[in-house]
């Protein structure tokens, strides 16, 4: 985790580009929080199963509106694809 921490620190650091041509691509990492609660308080789920389906939730709903297609300020410039949903931790 701390690798991909590293990383993401780094590319905040670089001098920011432009995406000018239609074959150029930028890879943007986005953190998402989630606030995960039991439905039924006499539940239980440990904490894998909990990643797993936070991780399905989540490239569920990107796919959708990936289909929809994302709403956003640059929406006539800039298409937006979802590369990866992957769970950084559960606390």
């Amino acid at each position: 985790m701390l690798d991909k921490i590293a990383k993401i620190l780094d590319d905040m650091s670089r001098t920011p580009n432009k995406l000018a041509h239609g074959n150029d691509e930028a890879e943007i990492v986005v953190a998402v929080t989630l606030q995960a609660s039991l439905c039924d308080l006499e539940d239980k789920v440990n904490v894998l199963d909990l990643r797993s389906a936070a991780s399905e939730a989540v490239a569920n709903a990107m796919r959708h509106h990936e289909q929809e297609g994302f709403t956003h300020a640059l929406a006539d410039k800039v298409a937006f694809g979802v590369r990866e949903v992957e769970v950084l931790s559960v606390e």
